[in-house]
């Protein structure tokens, strides 16, 4: 893979990465409705989990991918980066 198509695929990654940890956890927020038997609530839970989960992989991915592309192309290694403190920062604020 190329420096540049690393730096591309650290954007791309952290825009799908962020929504994907942002459903995950908020999903997970709040009281259940009653009314879904016990094993709808797990497998609710299950895929909030993953979903939360595919996100953090893929913001991780995204940072090591814009380390690698730094020295060939800068702009997109720190867009990159800013992105995915904003999508960890916004959590933090929740």
């Amino acid at each position: 893979m190329s420096v540049l198509s690393a730096a591309n695929l650290s954007v791309a990654l952290v825009l799908l990465g962020g929504p994907l940890f942002y459903f995950g956890v908020l999903s997970e927020l709040g009281d259940p409705y009653p009314g879904p038997s016990p094993e709808a609530l797990a497998q609710a839970r299950f895929y909030s989990i993953v979903y939360a989960n595919l996100g953090v992989t893929l913001l991780i991915a995204s940072l090591w991918l814009s380390g690698r592309a730094f020295p060939s192309a800068p702009r997109r290694s720190l867009l990159a980066l800013v992105l995915s403190a904003a999508s960890v920062f916004a959590f933090w604020l929740i």
